[in-house]
């Protein structure tokens, strides 16, 4: 985040303002703590809103704010803060309790810095709709910023800024745009997005983008290097869940001078660093090979994926070709390699499931075939499957309609932790 500041320090230079006469305070904020508190360390307030209001905050400072869930609305209309959560946005939400914008930063410019957001998720609602962040211009890094419901029909965005907007190492979706700039004069340089997920795309003929996932309108944005134009692959956006997929084209995808992750490896896109042990409910990824009868197999489950629940989880392919023999088959990874003309999606090794026939339609060729795993609690033992452990499953069966060796098909592929 160093080389961000520095940018930043190389725009405050140029910008024709007054620099503020009072040196920088750090007041904290912890929704645990004994009410109102004092700000300090020892004592601090318990609200950002209460923050931000007290006379000795001024331009400039830092509020720091501990983990918990903040349901309020902020508002800066004069003070030009930093706001920053001390343990990141998987840990630090603002959820308001009124309809309208979530958080509300200075129109006008002032002071010796740009108004700072680092390091929150900001989660809206059906019920309090409104954008995430407005502000004339402003920083935002390492947010989540969510709207909590399918927001595509509205106005609303993640970020709505007026003259220059910063975005690093963020995620935004389920907004009508992720941004929007009602600037047509600015520098691109100035209103520069990086290394972020911007579901939905984005609104404004200045704005720039390096290094992002976007999947919507460009809205007049100029394009810059490393930029995906897919969806993003985070597991659940209606319901929030941004947490990487397996296989996501955002993985390893982020400016390659960024700091490593903490596996060592290249930086993600967004806020959430990938974590493959990380599978909150069954879901699928990856792309299928389309059969002779004209579909993609597509796997499905039913029942529950525990030890201690009860004794039904069932991995189901869908839509195969029928009376073809196949099987299902699982790993410990994912992979995306080209594989028979189509995509291997679990990595080596491989376990195969029992052997079996599709079945279906009797006569013809169509897609009524299927196929079926019973994932037993002794089925998982036997094969090594301990508690917390994630399950990568792909289904596989002949293709005659096909000339040697692509005459196989191949389903998407899934992915389940089996819990405890």
């Amino acid at each position: 985040m160093n080389a961000g500041k520095n940018i930043w320090v190389g725009v405050a230079l140029l910008l024709t303002c007054a620099t503020s006469a009072f040196s920088q305070s750090t007041w904290y904020v912890d929704m645990s703590a004994t009410p109102p508190g004092a700000g300090t360390q020892a004592e601090p307030y318990t609200s950002i809103q209460y923050a931000v209001d007290q006379a000795t905050t001024l331009s400039d400072d830092l509020i720091l704010v501990a983990p918990g869930i903040y349901s309020e609305q902020v508002r800066c209309p004069s003070k030009f803060l930093k706001l920053r959560s001390t343990h990141g946005p998987s840990l630090t939400m603002i959820r308001p309790t009124l309809p309208g914008d979530i958080v509300q930063m200075p129109n006008g410019l002032a002071g010796s810095t740009f108004p700072e957001l680092d390091g929150f998720r900001l989660q809206g609602s059906a019920s309090m709709a409104g954008s995430g962040v407005v502000s004339t211009d402003i920083v935002v890094k390492n947010c989540i910023i969510d709207a909590g419901y399918d927001a595509s029909a509205t106005v609303f965005a993640g970020v709505q800024a007026m003259v220059s907007v910063r975005l690093e190492r963020s995620t935004i979706v389920n907004f009508g745009r992720a941004v929007t700039l009602n600037n047509f004069f600015g520098s691109p340089d100035e209103t520069r997005l990086s290394n972020s997920i911007l579901d939905r795309g984005v609104m404004g003929t200045s704005l720039s983008l390096e290094y992002c996932q976007w999947n919507g309108q460009l809205g007049g944005a100029i394009l810059l290097a490393g930029n995906v134009n897919a969806p993003p692959g985070v597991w659940s956006p209606p319901s929030g869940d941004v947490h990487l997929k397996p296989l996501s084209p955002c993985i390893d995808a982020a400016k390659p001078s960024l700091p490593p992750d903490p596996d060592g490896s290249r930086a993600d896109i967004g806020a959430m660093v990938y974590d493959p042990a990380y599978a909150a409910t069954p879901t699928t990824y990856c792309t299928a090979k389309s059969h002779s009868g004209g579909c993609s197999p597509r796997l499905g489950f039913s029942g529950s994926a525990s030890f201690s629940g009860p004794d039904d989880f069932h991995v189901q392919c869908a839509d195969a070709l029928n009376r073809k023999a196949g099987l299902i088959f699982f790993g410990a990874a994912p992979a995306n390699l080209p594989f028979s003309g189509g995509t291997l999606c679990v990595a080596a090794p491989i376990v195969r499931g029992p052997a079996q026939n599709s079945g279906g339609s009797s006569s013809g060729v169509d897609c009524t075939g299927s196929f079926d795993l019973h994932f037993s609690h002794a089925f998982a033992q036997a094969n090594g499957i301990a508690p917390g452990t994630n399950v990568y499953l792909q289904a596989w069966g002949r293709d005659p309609g096909f000339v040697a060796p692509n005459n196989i098909q191949l389903s998407d592929a899934a992915v389940f932790e089996f819990a405890p």
